[in-house]
């Protein structure tokens, strides 16, 4: 994954969660990994990795692995930005008058009355829409909303 959109690709055609998913976007959320091991004929033959959470300490579980972000409903809540707030949570059914088969999860900006951003999105599970607004949010915050063609990426804002 080389952007924060390719991991966003990725997320929304999974069909779970799994821990591949969960180390990228733990990575993605500034989580850092080292990996530790032996060198064998010039290659490193990894032995284990050590994560170190945002800003330096250690990770909430005893063993220093981040949260399971993309598996656990609890862990994907720990990765929304500061600032924004759960909007909606559709189940898969409905929407807008559409039969859609995936879960719809919305993120509010709180400091916005009445105008401002809101992100959404649509994944397999409950988990997978949670990061994946997330990571939108994030894009949102740190102003990259363009695509990699210098599109301005389509952000829902209300009126």
């Amino acid at each position: 994954m080389n952007n924060i959109s390719d991991l966003i690709t990725t997320l929304k055609d999974a069909s779970h969660g799994n821990s591949g998913l969960s180390d990228i976007m733990a990575l993605a959320l500034d989580w850092n990994q080292t990996i530790h091991g032996d060198t064998m004929r010039g290659y490193l033959v990894p032995r284990f990795t050590t994560w170190t959470a945002p800003g330096g300490g250690v990770g909430p579980t005893t063993d220093n692995w981040p949260p399971r972000y993309t598996e656990s409903i609890d862990a994907a809540m720990t990765s929304i930005p500061p600032d924004w707030h759960m909007g909606r949570l559709f189940w898969p059914g409905y929407d807008e008058g559409y039969l859609i088969n995936k879960v719809r999860f919305d993120l509010h900006h709180m400091f916005s009355s009445g105008g401002g951003p809101m992100v959404n999105c649509f994944a397999a599970t409950i988990p997978l829409a949670i990061c994946i607004s997330s990571l939108l949010a994030k894009e949102h915050d740190e102003g990259r909303v363009r695509d990699d063609n210098g599109e301005k990426r389509s952000l829902y804002v209300h009126k």
